[in-house]
This record gives structure tokens, C-alpha cells and sequence, in this order.
């Protein structure tokens, strides 16, 4: 990330992107703060501008701030056990640092094509009363029917949009809409 950092315009910040007390990432004594040192830290309520970005054990809001931050510049993200990224990771074909190689989109033209239509009905943020829970209710059990699971489809979300995902809106919104079989991956994630 470094050296992409610095192909990706010189001046441009490394930045890492935190969830908030952007001493705490200063002063981390591993390589977190040593990169938090050599570049600037955001947070939800700071942002730095744009720059290539680290988000340590990424959630879907830090992974959303993180993709705005970028802005289209590196992107390095660990995942956390309850929020697999794998979907995300397919989504924008990233390269898996363990192997070098990007990751191999399994999702079929169909479910694309649902997760687009999905995210298009998604205007005013997922949480939406109105048009994000009708939208919801409609798209996701049609995903989960085509055979798509629950961390791809949010990773793919996340991917297309990141701007929608809004201050009372993680996944939990949806919560009422999911399928059944999505509903026990997610609480079998949410216990990780």
C-alpha cells in the first residue's frame, strides 16, 4: 500500500480509516500505528480527504467510509469474522494479499443484475421506511432463491453503493425482509 500510495499521486495521504479516536490508531504500537504515524487517520466525523486507504477489521460502515475515502485509490481491507468480504471482494475484484491474485466473481449474471436493481430502488439510504424496505422485501428472497448467501450479497451492496449506506442503516434494517435461510447465516455470523 505504500508504494501504490505513492504511484497514486505523490502528495496524496496514506490514511487510515478508523471508526473513531484517531490517537488510539497513533498510538497502537504494531504496524497499524506505525502506518497511522506515516500518514493521517479518518474517522466517521474526520475525514482527511482522499488518499490510499487502510481500514483495519473492516464492518460494513467502516468498509463504506473507507471505499469514499479512497475514492477510487487503493484499498486494503481486513475482515472481521461477522462480516466476511468476500462478496465485496468479488464485487470490485480485489486482489487477495495471500495469494496475489484478484478474486474470482462466482455470482451469476442474474444476481448481478438483482443486486444492481436492488441498490438502483436505494435513493434515500437501505433503511429507507418506504422505498428501502419495499425494495427489500422484493429483491432479497429472489437473490436468496437464485442462490446467492448473505455475506455476498451485502459485500455487493457495499461494493456498488457505499454512499446509501446511511447513519441508521447497517444490514440490521433489512433485518424484517430477509429470507429465512439468510436470516441463519446472519445469526450464525453474528455469534463469530
Amino acid at each position: 500500500m505504500v508504494d501504490q500510495g505513492r504511484q497514486e499521486g505523490g502528495q496524496l495521504p496514506r490514511v487510515v480509516q478508523g471508526t473513531s479516536h484517531a490517537n488510539d490508531y497513533r498510538d497502537n504500537r504494531g504496524p497499524l500505528g506505525q502506518l497511522a504515524r506515516k500518514g493521517k487517520v479518518a474517522t466517521y466525523r474526520s475525514p482527511v480527504g482522499h488518499g490510499a486507504t487502510y481500514a483495519h477489521h473492516a464492518d460494513i460502515r467502516l468498509l463504506a467510509n473507507a471505499m469514499t475515502t479512497a475514492d477510487g485509490r487503493s484499498l486494503v481491507a481486513t475482515e472481521i469474522p461477522n462480516v466476511p468480504l468476500h462478496g465485496w471482494a468479488m464485487a470490485v475484484s480485489a486482489i487477495n494479499l495471500h495469494t496475489g491474485e484478484p478474486t474470482v466473481d462466482t455470482r451469476t449474471a442474474e444476481q448481478v443484475e438483482l443486486v444492481e436493481a436492488f441498490v438502483d430502488q436505494l435513493y434515500n439510504g437501505w433503511s429507507h421506511k418506504q422505498v428501502g424496505r419495499r425494495a427489500s422485501a422484493y429483491y432479497l428472497p429472489k437473490l436468496a432463491e437464485s442462490g446467492m448467501i448473505y455475506a455476498e450479497f451485502v459485500g455487493s451492496v457495499v461494493a456498488l453503493d457505499p454512499a446509501h449506506l446511511d447513519s441508521n442503516s447497517d444490514i440490521e434494517a433489512m433485518r424484517k425482509a430477509l429470507p429465512p435461510r439468510w436470516e441463519a447465516e446472519r445469526r450464525a455470523l453474528s455469534r463469530l
